[in-house]
């Protein structure tokens, strides 16, 4: 029996359009059929929620070096008949308790543990195919400290940037 994937694109949409021709002719050379369904946004967007899908092509943009996984992999929001942000509908007690366990612990140095095991899981269970992530360029004045870059979007922290005391344009430093 031939096996046929429907993926699910926003219509209209040239990048999803363009990465699921890709993972089309990748799959074709492995005998899998890969269908290309599109949908108006309003339709994609409650497809997504219904997951009435059987793929779905969709961009992940993390608000922060730590986001919240919980909305996204927590049981709790992975009940099939719940329309929440766990699209996948991924319900596993491991990744709940390293969820729960990140959500309380303030000391960074125990967090950051937590954080790898939980990626460790999602990467052993695959609830998504994580695909790529585009290279970006920043610019950063010179006189700027504080740089670091980040691997996860947008790349730097705000709070590490900071311009020497007495730089124009710069408060004093208060006592």
């Amino acid at each position: 029996e031939d096996l046929v994937i429907d993926v699910l694109i926003p219509q209209g949409n040239k990048a999803s359009e363009s990465t699921v021709q890709k993972i089309q002719e990748g799959f074709g050379k492995a005998g899998v059929k890969i269908d290309i369904v599109q949908a108006e946004w309003a339709s994609f967007l409650e497809r997504k929620y219904d997951r009435d899908f059987d793929g779905i092509n969709m961009a992940t943009v993390l608000s922060g070096l730590e986001s919240d996984p919980k909305d996204t992999w927590h049981s709790e929001t992975g009940a099939f008949d719940l329309r929440s942000s766990n699209t996948s509908g991924l319900q596993d007690p491991e990744c709940d308790r390293l969820i729960d366990a990140i959500r309380i612990e303030l000391d960074e140095q125990k967090r950051v543990p937590l954080w790898h095991a939980l990626h460790r899981r999602l990467a052993e269970l695959q609830p998504y195919l994580f695909l790529n992530c585009p290279p970006r360029k920043y610019a950063f004045n010179r006189k700027l400290h504080g740089v670091k870059m980040y691997q996860i979007v947008p790349g730097f922290k705000l709070r590490d940037l900071y311009y020497a005391e007495g730089t124009p344009g710069t408060r004093p430093v208060s006592n």
